[in-house]
């Protein structure tokens, strides 16, 4: 990993996510970058939720 071990990680981090930020609310507007990182945050916990392999459905009946 590119960053893995450096003391400034998440300042490197914190400062590419907000210039991602300041981007998209330049390019589509606030409310569509405020729906943008609601539903990015939707899909990370998605994600996160698949990737714990937590199982949704049980056969147990």
């Amino acid at each position: 990993m590119i960053l893995g071990g450096t003391p400034l990680r998440g300042k490197i981090i914190g400062s590419v996510l907000g210039l991602a930020c300041g981007i998209s609310y330049l390019a589509f507007g606030f409310w569509d970058t405020l729906i943008l990182f609601m539903l990015m945050g939707i899909g990370f916990f998605i994600g996160k939720f698949y990737d714990d392999r937590a199982e949704i459905f049980t056969d147990e009946d």
